[in-house]
């Protein structure tokens, strides 16, 4: 394992957060034209973040190496549904690790920290989505024992003609 850092996040990081999360969401594209980011997604990213530094059902924690941004991570404790016994729940909204420290245990130490913080607050189950697309994620997933509830399918009606 290498010698990052892992922290909360501050106002000043958000930056930082929008150009990991680009990163991210770029990998996302490539494997489905789905996830393509609009014009001004990373804008209204960093805007999203500035509102949920401080909330006390987040948690967006920055891994740095050397001084340098190279992966986070977003989880969040959600109400459990109503029509289900589930109760509250943990939700990994989002966890990336740059392609230059990926497979150095960053991703395992931003996830394990999100473990510690869903305990702290009584938090019994975890969730999360992980595209189909991404294969290495689903292992990773999977590794924590993580398994399929659903599968969530689309369909592109461009050329539907009723």
């Amino acid at each position: 394992m290498n010698d990052a850092s892992v922290r909360r996040t501050i106002a000043a990081d958000v930056p930082a957060l929008q150009r990991l999360w680009a990163e991210l969401i770029d990998h996302h594209a490539e494997g489905d034209s789905y996830f393509t980011p609009s014009a001004g997604a990373v804008g209204l990213h960093g805007a999203r973040l500035h509102e949920e530094l401080g909330r006390e059902d987040r948690l967006i924690l920055l891994a740095e190496e050397k001084s340098e941004p190279v992966g986070f991570v977003i989880a969040e404790i959600r109400p459990g549904p109503d029509l289900f016994l589930v109760g509250p729940y943990g939700f990994v909204r989002d966890l990336g690790v740059t392609q230059s420290a990926r497979g150095l245990g960053i991703g395992h130490r931003l996830y394990e920290a999100a473990l510690e913080w869903f305990a702290e607050h009584g938090v019994r189950r975890a969730e999360l989505d992980v595209t189909e697309a991404n294969e290495v994620a689903r292992r990773f997933w999977s590794g924590y024992g993580y398994r399929r509830l659903y599968t969530r399918m689309i369909v592109d009606l461009t050329d539907f003609e009723p």
